[in-house]
């Protein structure tokens, strides 16, 4: 059975800790005018649940959390040493939630530059990334606390007396699992978001297309890309890889499969398998 605290006790640690979180609170700044305006509407609801031990957390960013009121928790049943390498378990998943969600961001932005520009596009692109980081902040806030720290907590306090190694590697495969499920998700929305804006906005021509200084041929046939009726489990059947592929994976799968389903292999073409192929290929590439 894992220890628990009293109420008492989780409303002290909560008191205690208090300022803490207010001042990180309104001294984060963002250069970035979406980014801060979102932050501003947003800092009010910045709780976390953390389920199964009736307290709460709160983000102070729109990425990260000091945690202070998990590491007083952990605190009153673990020792200095174990509570420090707890911390930087913690903190450790603040660089991989801003990774994720900067990554999209950067998706969505890069995308402006296939497309026609007009007066329309910027704002347009402000937009999606805004719907983006909305839909971002509901899992976040619905999962992280959960899915993650609530979980993390649990484990760690029941496995106390564990070698550091096991318990570290406990923690992480928590951390790494929860939060490719959180990557996931998003990348199917980033995928919705992209099928809008190339819906809107004329495509440029494949010569003229640029995404990170490499031609992005992820469009090259709109309808075929965007209209087969294929979903991410779909595609990763296809492409024959397991759901953990690495984008190195995605690419090196797609080559073997397009050698041997390329209508230009006379023995083994077949333009139905290679659209699908090529779809599939299209909707992974951005996860």
């Amino acid at each position: 059975m894992i220890k628990k605290i009293t109420t008492d006790l989780i409303s002290k640690i909560s008191d205690f800790n208090k300022t803490m979180y207010e001042s990180k609170i309104n001294d984060q700044k963002y250069h970035n005018n979406l980014l801060q305006n979102f932050w501003d509407s947003k800092k009010q609801q910045n709780t976390l649940e953390i389920t199964n031990f009736n307290y709460q957390e709160q983000l102070t960013s729109l990425t990260s959390s000091p945690f202070h009121n998990t590491i007083s928790y952990y605190a009153n049943f673990a020792t200095k040493e174990q509570t420090e390498l707890f911390k930087i378990t913690l903190t450790s998943i603040n660089q991989r939630i801003k990774d994720i969600v900067y990554n999209g961001l950067n998706i969505i932005n890069m995308a402006q530059n296939n497309v026609m520009a007009d007066d329309l596009l910027e704002n347009y692109i402000n937009d999606l990334q805004l719907e983006y980081l909305t839909h971002y902040w509901e899992i976040i806030t619905n999962k992280l606390g959960s899915n993650i720290i609530s979980p993390l907590l649990e484990n760690s306090l029941s496995n106390l007396s564990e070698f550091k190694e096991y318990l570290d590697k406990k923690n992480n495969l928590i951390i790494k699992t929860e939060l490719e499920i959180i990557h996931r998700q998003l990348n199917k929305y980033i995928y919705v978001l992209l099928k809008k804006l190339y819906a809107k906005f004329k495509l440029k021509p494949i010569d003229q297309q640029f995404t990170n200084n490499k031609k992005f041929h992820d469009f090259e046939d709109i309808d075929l890309n965007f209209n087969n009726n294929i979903n991410e489990i779909e595609a990763y059947k296809i492409l024959k890889l397991n759901f953990d592929a690495s984008i190195t994976d995605i690419k090196s799968s797609y080559r073997h499969l397009a050698k041997i389903y390329h209508p230009d292999n006379q023995k083994t073409g077949d333009e139905l398998i290679m659209q699908r192929i090529l779809a599939a290929y299209n909707l992974l590439k951005i996860k």
